[in-house]
């Protein structure tokens, strides 16, 4: 008899990636498997997908892919829409390789338990935010659930292959993952269709949601601005989402569009001279397709080192080391929200001896833009404007707010909130990492400095001398003054 423990012995996708917790009752039969799709929002390139195809192929049962869409902590309506979009490219997709597809409404734990009573397993993607996890804990200690194997779909190089701690820096992480990183490459591909087609009702491109169409939850998101994107009541952010235009394509296929331009248009040399700054353009735009999973890292860092081993040298650093030591952060420091878990000890010594900062800014001030740095405005109103800021930009918009807050935790928790609020690829562990580092995290003690203590400071008469900061400032300052014009 097939049994689910005896396929994982050679699956089609890298073992590390893989977790296999028993069914406790030891269930047995069941008439489909159950993908249960959150970080990985993608039919193509996605391990978990792939061994859930290779599993309803040798069960001979069809493959049913569900999503819950849910309150999502500090989601709000810029990110849903992105996401159900690309949802919707994907479904049709998943059409294509006969998986089924189905969108409910609901608490994720309930959603996922309720679909996977009459199945023979459950394949989930893994979560590495601590709400994620505690979400697949509670459905594996559900006695009565199937067989259930989680899947690591967001690195290049799987976790639990690289560190088994928290790493101090870029530094300590480097040589093992490239050393593992050739391994994942290799075992990169899959992408196998279904043998059986999903049942009728639950074909992909079928949207339900709970007992209606896709359409239903489709029309919140079409009403006027100003009514959809208000700040919420009781939250401290989010008056000027209504300024905010993506102008980026959601999905997988606008995904590899944009980067297909980007390798071909010498973006990996653009990107290894100017990524430091953001009159450049030098980015490939990729945050937001990660965040999502709507692309796959090892797939992008395959393509980039094919096309240039070289060139490519810079972007992979940030790509697949910066990012996986984000990761390796919120797995091993569950206290990544609360400043006192996120800042090193010597940081925040340092900082509790600092002298005062000259000003405090209020969240009304610190959320439009109107402080005294028409640089720190500049990042804000892209921010605001884009959902994004440039990397550079972003670590010098963190290193200020530490600077004007008499209460270094205050700081923090303002710029984890703005950056969660308004930032398209926020609420991810890269901008957990990415706001930790302004308050010393993956980082060492530097020579004091008024206001930052013994932390990195970062100045701008330092913007000067890597680019023209006001020609930035300006071209920030010219689009906030329109988009407000036109929102009055």
């Amino acid at each position: 008899m097939t049994t689910i423990e005896g396929l994982l012995s050679d699956p089609p996708v890298e073992t590390a990636r893989l977790r296999f917790l028993r069914s406790r009752q030891g269930r047995k039969g069941g008439d489909l498997v159950l993908f249960w799709m959150q970080k990985s929002q993608r039919s193509l390139d996605n391990p978990a997908l792939d061994l859930a195809v290779y599993l309803a192929n040798a069960l001979d049962l069809p493959l049913l892919c569900v999503f819950v869409l849910c309150e999502y902590p500090r989601a709000r309506d810029p990110h849903y829409r992105f996401m159900l979009e690309g949802l919707k490219t994907c479904a049709q997709d998943l059409r294509s390789r006969g998986v089924g597809f189905t969108l409910l409404k609901g608490e994720p734990v309930e959603q996922i338990l309720a679909a996977a009573a009459q199945a023979a397993v459950l394949v989930a993607d893994e979560g590495k935010l601590l709400f994620e996890r505690q979400w697949r804990d509670s459905i594996a200690a559900k006695p009565d659930r199937p067989d259930m194997i989680v899947v690591e779909t967001e690195s290049a190089v799987p976790p639990s292959a690289v560190s088994d701690h928290l790493e101090w820096s870029a530094a300590t992480i480097r040589k093992k993952i490239s050393a593992r990183l050739p391994f994942s490459l290799s075992r990169g591909k899959s992408n196998q269709e279904c043998c059986l087609k999903a049942p009728p009702g639950q074909q992909g491109g079928d949207f339900l949601f709970g007992e209606g169409p896709l359409e239903a939850p489709w029309a919140s998101w079409a009403l006027p601005a100003a009514e959809r994107e208000s700040a919420k009541p009781g939250q401290r952010f989010g008056a000027l989402l209504r300024l905010q235009r993506l102008s980026l394509d959601s999905g997988q296929d606008a995904a590899m569009r944009r980067f297909d331009a980007f390798l071909h248009s010498d973006g990996l040399e653009r990107y290894a001279q100017g990524r430091n700054d953001p009159n450049a353009k030098a980015a490939s735009g990729m945050s937001a397709y990660l965040h999502f999973g709507q692309v796959s890292p090892l797939r992008l860092a395959e393509k980039a080192l094919d096309h240039s081993p070289s060139a490519a040298q810079a972007y992979v650093e940030q790509l697949v080391v910066r990012r996986e030591l984000a990761l390796n952060y919120v797995l091993h420091n569950p206290g990544y929200l609360e400043y006192e878990s996120a800042a090193p000890d010597w940081a925040r010594r340092s900082l509790a001896s600092r002298d005062p900062p000259p000003r405090v800014y209020s969240d009304g001030e610190l959320e439009a833009a109107r402080t005294e740095d028409p640089y720190w405005n500049a990042a804000q109103k892209e921010l605001v404007l884009n959902g994004t800021i440039h990397n550079y930009m972003r670590m010098y918009w963190g290193k200020q707010l530490l600077r004007w807050f008499s209460d270094p935790a205050e700081a923090f928790s303002v710029a984890l909130q703005l950056n969660d609020t308004y930032s398209l690829d926020g609420r991810d562990p890269n901008g957990y990492a990415g706001v930790a580092w302004c308050f010393g995290r993956h980082d060492r003690p530097w020579p004091e400095r008024r206001g930052f203590g013994t932390l990195r400071a970062m100045t701008p008469s330092g913007l000067g001398k890597k680019f023209d900061a006001d020609r930035y400032a300006d071209e920030m300052h010219s689009i906030y003054t329109l988009r407000m014009k036109e929102t009055l």
